[in-house]
């Protein structure tokens, strides 16, 4: 547990030192070099999974820089975060790009069945974190809650719905319910009936 500066601190350079390893390892020189610059840009501090703290270094910053995931994926002891760099409507374009490569193979029902399927993998991500708060388990989780997000904007897509609208839409609905009740059996907590 970190409770003062002087543990903060040590854990940040200890982290530090764990990526340079990672960094050191890499076969090329340019990727090296470059990543070993972007290390310190990209540290963000501190992030708790479980009880355990971890440095966490932007992913996206140091993947960029020509550090592979596959060797951030070695290094336990430190977490590699992707902030959240893309506004909803710029990640909902870069999903439908993305889509085009599909060829209009896809289907609403396509997805739909996928969807489910990617519920349920979820599912599974979730209870392995909940049993093990570990790097992976939070990496996994991650992972797939991101297959949740790319198919919700797939479909929207496939229905020619605006997913920001829809959920400024929603929202509005749901800060008018009341949701003051106790969980239900299942833990879900659901509005009050009008």
């Amino acid at each position: 547990m970190i409770s003062t500066v002087k543990e903060y601190l040590e854990a940040r350079l200890e982290a530090r030192a764990n990526v340079a390893k990672i960094i050191l390892s890499e076969t090329d020189d340019q990727a090296k070099l470059l990543a070993s610059e972007a290390a310190d840009i990209a540290l963000k501090g501190m992030v708790r999974i479980g009880a355990k703290p971890y440095a966490a270094y932007s992913s996206t910053i140091l993947s960029q820089m020509g550090l592979e995931l596959a060797s951030q994926e070695k290094c336990e002891e430190v977490a590699f975060i992707t902030p959240a760099v893309l506004p909803l409507d710029d990640a909902a374009l870069a999903v439908w790009h993305w889509q085009q490569q599909l060829d209009d193979r896809a289907s609403v029902s396509g997805v739909l069945n996928h969807l489910k399927e990617e519920v349920e993998e979820l599912t599974e991500a979730a209870t392995a974190y909940n049993e093990a708060q570990t790097l992976k388990t939070r990496m996994d989780i991650s992972s797939e809650l991101a297959d949740i997000f790319v198919l919700a904007f797939h479909l929207s897509a496939l229905l020619n719905l605006d997913p920001a609208q829809c959920l400024a839409e929603k929202l509005k609905v749901l800060h008018e319910r009341d949701y003051s009740g106790q969980p239900d059996e299942d833990g879900k907590i659901k509005h009050e009936e009008a």
